[in-house]
């Protein structure tokens, strides 16, 4: 398993430096950090960088240096669950995985210190050593073995590209769901179409005219604006777009055709009433309203308005009781 044991060494010092050196058992993938000094405190600060990338490993071995049998470092190990396994005095064979690298560091370092300054010396030479398949790890690279992928450089640039990889399985059903309670739509645009696009200024924006001249990816596009806003072109998410729909003289013959209309219809010229004229029609509102009103009177008199039924008032309660009552009926209440 990558990263489950881990072999640690100090080289140097080179140019004024040392370096802490962590090697994986399983790909060879080598973590290496410069420092100044070789104190359990910087140890135990570069092994923490290296864990927030790789995760904590289960077991370290390491020389007897000070600074790696100190009570610091030992307590440092013993709170992440970590075993420290050291090796035997004057035995360095016991660590040979990162002994090997320190050579190999020392000797690349001394070649390339023409190339920059020690920091891209650095980078140029790990760089190299994770790219490089080894014979020992069955042609595979240490970057290979510990990240599962190829690693990608310029040498790359000169290889026919690969396939495009192919969609990943989506959940359908539920990309539906979400699509059907939240009215999500997928909106998508051809290079010349004519749009709105939002223009953003002062904490606001509105809608302005521009057209499609490019797609970058799925859902942003470069517009040509047509207003002036000191922008000749802007980018633009879909969510940020309108169709601009124009009609162009052809269709609108085709509607005048389709509903028999005369293109001298689609503009209008407004009714002006001069005021004199507005004046006698108000003189003349009041009489035509009285001879309105006594034809409706007379109409009304001809009408014959039905009568209603009297109204028979209910019997007084002595005519009640004097009422025939049947035999038997007040030997109830006596």
């Amino acid at each position: 398993m990558p990263w489950s044991r881990i072999h640690l060494d100090y080289a140097g010092p080179i140019n004024g430096f040392y370096y802490l050196v962590i090697v994986d058992a399983y790909s060879n993938y080598p973590e290496v950090f410069k420092v100044r000094t070789m104190s359990s405190a910087k140890t135990i600060d570069s092994l923490c960088e290296a864990f927030s990338r790789q995760g904590v490993c289960d077991t370290i071995v390491s020389d007897n240096g000070t600074q790696l049998v100190s009570s610091e470092f030992e307590r440092f190990c013993k709170l992440n669950g970590i075993e420290h396994i050291t090796s035997a005095p004057y035995h360095p064979q016991s660590n040979g995985r990162a002994e090997r690298f320190v050579g190999l560091l020392k000797e690349g370092l001394r070649k390339l210190r023409s190339t920059g300054n020690s920091d891209e010396v650095l980078r140029k030479f790990l760089m190299c050593y994770r790219y490089t398949p080894l014979h020992a790890l069955g042609n595979k690279s240490p970057f290979q073995l510990m990240t599962g992928r190829e690693m990608k450089t310029r040498l790359d640039l000169v290889k026919p590209p690969p396939d495009p990889p192919a969609d990943r399985d989506r959940d359908s059903e539920m990309e539906a769901r979400f699509n059907a309670r939240y009215s999500a739509k997928w909106k998508e645009f051809q290079v010349g179409d004519t749009i709105y696009y939002k223009h953003y200024r002062n904490n606001a924006w509105e809608w302005l005219p521009g057209t499609i001249i490019k797609r970058e990816g799925a859902v942003n596009y470069v517009i040509r604006t047509e207003a002036d806003t000191g922008e000749r072109q802007v980018r633009r998410h879909a969510n940020q777009l309108k169709l601009r729909y124009e009609s162009t003289p052809e269709e609108d013959n085709v509607l005048l055709d389709l509903f028999d209309l005369s293109p001298s219809l689609g503009t209008y010229e407004p009714l002006i009433i001069p005021h004199q004229q507005q004046a006698a029609d108000a003189d003349r509102q009041p009489q035509e309203d009285d001879a309105n009103e006594s034809l409706y009177e007379d109409a009304q008199e001809d009408v014959q308005q039905p009568t209603e039924p009297e109204e028979v008032a209910p019997p007084r309660r002595s005519e009640r009781a004097a009422a025939a009552k049947p035999e038997g009926f007040y030997k109830h209440f006596y």
